[in-house]
């Protein structure tokens, strides 16, 4: 684990000299599977070049231990840009300086070290998993049933609010009408 140091006066010992120093453990970036790795984010992918043609291109450099391509979550589509851990540091680096700028199938490649501050800790969710898509007819289905259930609660409100006002006014006029017969005061919702 990496240790943050404070360095603090040197004691003279004679000849040699001592440096006295407070250890604290860092704790560990949750993105992160050990110390010791290296993440690079790949960007300008072109299109064809997937995790499978990732994993064989990058490990040319080291040991990698994941690799996320960013993918729409309703078409699968690539977005064009990844992110690939490696075992160490140094290999990382060394991948963020060669591949940076290189010319891949008419896209230059931008490759960039990530440090902790610029990780997220859920960004390996779903890496490493092959992409299913859902049926076009089951997905269009789920928007419209969320949809619809959105309209149905808007127009019960709209239609609660007016009935309302209705109450109001027929009650300023002295008239007394039982809505108990009209509405169900549990669900709220108009009977027919």
């Amino acid at each position: 684990m990496a240790r943050k140091t404070e360095k603090k006066p040197v004691k003279d010992v004679g000849e040699s000299e001592i440096e006295l120093s407070d250890t604290e453990e860092a704790t560990l970036h949750p993105a992160r599977m050990h110390d010791k790795s290296g993440i690079v984010y790949v960007g300008h992918i072109p299109h064809g070049f997937y995790e499978h043609e990732m994993r064989g291109f990058m490990s040319q450099f080291g040991k990698i231990l994941r690799i996320r391509m960013s993918r729409n979550k309703h078409t699968g589509k690539s977005k064009h840009y990844a992110f690939v851990e490696f075992d160490d540091k140094k290999v990382a680096a060394e991948v963020a300086e060669t591949m940076d700028k290189y010319l891949l199938s008419d896209n230059l490649l931008s490759v960039k070290l990530m440090d902790d501050s610029r990780l997220h800790k859920h960004m390996w969710k779903g890496a490493d998993k092959v992409f299913t898509t859902m049926p076009e007819e089951t997905r269009v289905e789920k928007i419209n049933e969320r949809v619809a259930s959105k309209d149905a609660a808007t127009k019960s409100k709209g239609r609660l609010k007016r009935l309302d006002a209705k109450h109001a006014k027929l009650k300023e006029l002295g008239v007394d009408y039982d809505w108990e017969k009209v509405t169900d005061k549990k669900t709220r919702k108009t009977k027919k």
